[in-house]
Order: C-alpha cells, then sequence, then structure tokens
C-alpha cells in the first residue's frame, strides 16, 4: 500500500507535465534554442557533425577554444581526440545565454585571427618581403 501512495506522488508531476501541452512547448523551446546555436556556429564558418534533430548539437572544435570556453560554459566533450563536443539546450536556454556563447566564440576566432595575421607579418618581416 505505501508503494501505490509513493507512485500517485511521483505520478503527479506529469499531469503538471501533460496539461496544454507543456511537455510539447518546453520540447520546442530547446530544439528551437539548438538550432539557433547550428545557425550561429554556420555563421562562424563552424558545421555540426550531424543534423541537429533534438536539442543536441554537435560540433568539432579545436583544443585551444576548448579550454577557453570551458571556463565559461558547461558542455560535454565527446572526443578529446578530434575536440568533438555535444552541447545541449532545455526549456530555459534563452536566446541571451546562445548570443553568449556565441560571441564568445567570434571574439575567440578574430584573436585568433589577428594572432595568425601577426605571425604571418612577423614571417615576413622576418624572410625580408
Amino acid at each position: 500500500l505505501a508503494l501505490v501512495d509513493k507512485t500517485w506522488e511521483m505520478s503527479i508531476q506529469f499531469i503538471a507535465l501533460f496539461q496544454n501541452d507543456l511537455w510539447f512547448n518546453n520540447s520546442m523551446q530547446a530544439n528551437a534554442m539548438a538550432l539557433q546555436i547550428r545557425d550561429g556556429l554556420h555563421n562562424l564558418g563552424l558545421e555540426t557533425k550531424w543534423p541537429v534533430e533534438s536539442n543536441a548539437v554537435f560540433v568539432e572544435l579545436p583544443a585551444s577554444l576548448l579550454s577557453t570556453l570551458s571556463k565559461e560554459f558547461t558542455f560535454y566533450t565527446w572526443d578529446s581526440n578530434t575536440g568533438l563536443v555535444r552541447l545541449m539546450t532545455s526549456f530555459d536556454t534563452t536566446e541571451k545565454e546562445i548570443d553568449r556563447l556565441l560571441k564568445f566564440i567570434q571574439d575567440w576566432k578574430k584573436h585568433l585571427t589577428t594572432s595568425e595575421e601577426t605571425e604571418t607579418v612577423s614571417l615576413q618581416l622576418l624572410k625580408g618581403e
């Protein structure tokens, strides 16, 4: 009899979840944010490893980006050899959070480009070009 009571208490949360399509709206929000990440990464020249079909985004990122990114954001490194990471969204992921992630990557790329340009100029000066 005690098990029946506990089961009833645990099932109450599902009543709220299934009312007014809350579960559907939550999943649509999470999926929309994942698509926004995909589109933003694409605009930054990064392609997802697989099509985005849910709230998970898989993308290969350079090791130098991963080390700085991990200090600011939470994600799972799927394959450390290739830099493949899994970015997850949820019902409460906001556009502001996505924008912050994308801006972080964009700023990293700008810094990298500036560093590469400086290195190229330095090499040209050393070669006398």
